[in-house]
């Protein structure tokens, strides 16, 4: 209950700054511009037509249409542009030198794809705000490990899901089983406590939903909401911790005796369907803020040269 709580407030907080800010910003730009429609450019225009220079008037609301779509348009997209490449130079400088490769992803996020201890890692930051980092592991089975008073905990306890006895070193968590016998015999490594303490308290405070999950084929720390309106950059002391605490998990589980209980690994191809989506979205979006435009603007230059000639 007290996640949904931490989500609503985060969310009416975040609601009510933007429309603060767009008022703040939208209000000055207005008034700007009734005060240049005015005093500038209605009058410029009557002088113009009064002129009786026809083809001038056509040039100058060409031109004006197309510096207008130039200011509304390609100036906010700059902006976006770069704030979105100072924001991948920060995460760059974080995750770069533990040798991991980034690209964009999900139009607003970051995917960085490497290797750590011979192992394949996968970590993505993208809207929400969302991190997950995963870490590939032979071993098929399924753990989940929650704080008890999350919500998916009290959702799992409504429906009678029964989790695993609370062990010594790991109160205060919930754990969800799939093997419960290879799962207790795992967790009795205090290694492996240790690490899913770090996972889970070290580094994102700001998170209001945080879990790990031994799922089959990789173990994954998962981050999502934001208790606080702006989220800073990711400390790399934090990198450094989850992603050793991953590889200490990893290595732990894959030297147990093979899990009884198995499942197949989760299928990928969801992840990369998404991000085909958005790609695809990326480049219809541009056509539609600034080819179409520019088609229609053309088309209306090209129209009028041929009527004039007539």
């Amino acid at each position: 209950m007290r996640e949904l709580t931490n989500l609503f407030v985060e969310r009416t907080k975040r609601r009510w700054l933007l429309g603060c800010l767009s008022t703040l910003i939208s209000i000055p730009v207005f008034c700007g511009c009734l005060f240049l429609l005015t005093n500038v450019v209605l009058p410029f225009m009557d002088n113009l037509a009064r002129s009786g220079d026809e083809n001038a008037v056509v040039y100058v609301l060409l031109g004006g249409g197309l510096v207008s779509f130039l200011i509304l348009l390609v100036i906010p997209v700059i902006i976006l542009l770069v704030v979105l490449k100072v924001r991948a130079r920060s995460l760059d400088e974080i995750f770069t030198p533990l040798g991991l490769t980034g690209r964009s992803y999900l139009l607003y996020g970051r995917h960085y794809q490497g290797q750590l201890g011979g192992r394949d890692v996968d970590i993505y930051i993208y809207r929400g705000p969302t991190i997950e980092l995963r870490m590939k592991t032979r071993v098929l089975t399924r753990a989940q490990f929650f704080y008890s008073d999350s919500v998916p905990v009290n959702v799992a306890r409504v429906f009678g899901k029964q989790p695993l006895e609370s062990l010594p070193g790991l109160n205060g968590y919930t754990i969800y089983p799939l093997d419960e016998a290879w799962t207790r015999h795992w967790l009795t490594d205090e290694r492996v406590q240790e690490s899913i303490r770090t996972l889970m308290s070290v580094g994102a405070e700001w998170a209001i939903f945080r879990t790990f999950e031994l799922q089959p084929g990789e173990v994954l720390l998962h981050l999502y909401r934001s208790r606080n309106i702006f989220v800073s950059s990711i400390p790399l002391d934090a990198a450094r911790n989850w992603l050793s605490a991953l590889e200490t998990l990893t290595q732990s589980a894959e030297d147990q005796p093979a899990p009884v209980v198995t499942d197949k690994p989760f299928h990928t191809g969801l992840r990369q369907s998404r991000q085909r989506v958005n790609k695809f979205q990326t480049y219809a979006i541009a056509f539609i803020v600034f080819v179409m435009p520019l088609c229609f603007i053309g088309i209306g230059v090209l129209v009028y040269l041929i009527v004039s000639n007539l």
